[in-house]
């Protein structure tokens, strides 16, 4: 997997957001990176950022005015990334 040029290792998951819009309430699947987060440091991780992962592209994305960078877990020890696929 490669983040903004930098190869690195990661865990691939996902996640649902509930998003209130003027239509109703929706629902939003990113699919997160979660990498360690001392791999992190020193970079500029935000929306915008580029993920590649097995042939495909992910921008770094933060639905409904939601963080993209989180801190994932109890001990501070990795960060998860939402992203959804770039198409075509």
């Amino acid at each position: 997997m490669v983040l903004d040029g930098v190869p690195l290792m990661a865990t691939v998951g996902s996640f649902l957001f509930k998003l209130d819009s003027e239509f109703g309430i929706q629902y939003q699947r990113t699919i997160d990176f979660i990498f360690r987060t001392d791999e992190l440091e020193g970079m500029v991780v935000g929306v915008g950022s580029v993920v590649e992962f097995n042939g495909r592209k992910y921008q770094v994305v933060s639905p409904g005015g939601e963080e993209a960078v989180v801190p994932s877990g109890s001990h501070g020890l990795s960060t998860r990334i939402h992203t959804m696929e770039i198409k075509g």
